[in-house]
C-alpha cells in the first residue's frame, strides 16, 4: 500500500515548482443526468412525529414557575411596603434562583 497525500491542488500555482498545477480528476464523479434530476427534485420534509408526553415538561416548568411566585408573593406579603432599591434587588435575587434551577432542569 503506498502512502500519499490526500491534499491536491486545484487550480493553483504549484509551490514547490513554480509550474502551474493540473487540475487532479482521478477521483471526480462524472457528471451525469442523474445530476440534474437531483437539482431539479423537489424535497419534501417529513413532520416529525411528536411525542405524546412533548407538552408535560413545559407545561410542569410553567404550573412550578407559576406556583413558585404565588408562594413567594404570598409568603413577603407583608414586606413588599416602600421597599428600597436595595431590597427588591435582594427580592429579585431570591425569587430566581428556584425559577433558574427549574428552567435548567427543564433545558436538561
Amino acid at each position: 500500500m503506498k502512502k500519499r497525500s490526500h491534499i491536491s491542488v486545484v487550480n493553483g500555482a504549484d509551490t514547490a515548482d513554480g509550474n502551474l498545477a493540473e487540475p487532479v480528476a482521478e477521483n471526480a464523479p462524472e457528471s451525469s443526468s442523474s445530476d440534474e434530476e437531483w437539482i431539479e427534485t423537489e424535497w419534501v420534509e417529513e413532520e416529525t412525529e411528536t411525542r405524546p408526553s412533548s407538552w408535560a415538561i413545559p407545561l410542569f416548568a410553567t404550573i412550578a414557575i407559576l406556583g413558585w411566585t404565588a408562594f413567594y408573593i404570598w409568603a413577603n406579603a407583608s414586606v413588599f411596603t416602600d421597599f428600597s432599591a436595595q431590597e427588591w434587588a435582594s427580592l429579585a435575587a431570591d425569587w430566581s434562583m428556584p425559577v433558574m434551577v427549574i428552567l435548567v432542569c427543564w433545558v436538561l
